[in-house]
């Protein structure tokens, strides 16, 4: 039974590798370096994103003068799950925010690495190699954004409307957290599309269609 304990702690522990803070910060430095922006932005403090338990699952860097890199705290995990150059790690007001949504993502990822296939373990250790040797990321060429100087936004969206103030300025003041409550997401994602349409299409609403949200 020793020896079943002994062998099995053994593959655990081969099978993945926790990432101290000075290997996350290469993997930030990298990410900037692909991108070409590491003269538009600089590397911030980080916060640690940890579970229940307290067991470190990634560092959310902050870039200055805005954006966020989250890096994950195990090298089984490809080193950047999560960046932007404009938005935050907290949602409207401090809420709900993609640091929140990487620690439900990032836990569930670890429950389930002992049935991620080997062949994506190794492919992500050849990611943080790269990172940390200063050698250039080997993945496919990024086509998720549109020709630069295309769209107002940057991106795939003409608008760039939030929850927040000033689109929630009509929104009922929650007096419990004293403060105006948020734009729903639905509206302000139908909010956008009209806009951009200028015509509602003849449709109309009643009562009928009420959304709860």
């Amino acid at each position: 039974m020793f020896r079943l304990l002994l062998l099995a702690a053994a593959v655990s522990t081969g099978f993945a590798a926790g990432v101290g803070p000075e290997a996350s910060l290469r993997a930030v430095e990298a990410r900037l370096d692909r991108d070409g922006t590491n003269s538009e932005y600089s590397i911030g403090s980080f916060i640690p994103v940890t579970d229940g338990d307290g067991t470190l699952l990634a560092r959310a860097f902050e870039l200055l003068p805005s954006g966020y890199v989250i890096v994950t705290a195990d090298d089984a995990l490809p080193p950047v799950i999560a960046y932007s150059y404009e938005g935050s790690l907290t949602g409207p007001e401090g809420g709900f925010g993609i640091i929140d949504l990487a620690r439900l993502d990032l836990g569930r990822r670890m429950d389930l690495l002992e049935s991620t296939p080997e062949e994506t373990i190794e492919r992500n250790r050849a990611l943080w190699s790269a990172c940390t040797g200063g050698r250039p990321f080997t993945l496919e060429p990024l086509t998720q954004w549109p020709p630069e100087g295309t769209t107002p936004t940057g991106g795939w969206l003409w608008e760039n409307w939030t929850q927040g103030s000033p689109y929630n300025a009509y929104c009922p003041m929650d007096n419990i957290a004293g403060a105006r409550s948020v734009a729903g997401c639905p509206a302000v994602a139908m909010g956008m599309i009209v806009d951009n349409l200028e015509t509602a299409m003849s449709v109309y609403f009643t009562d009928a269609d009420d959304y709860y949200h």
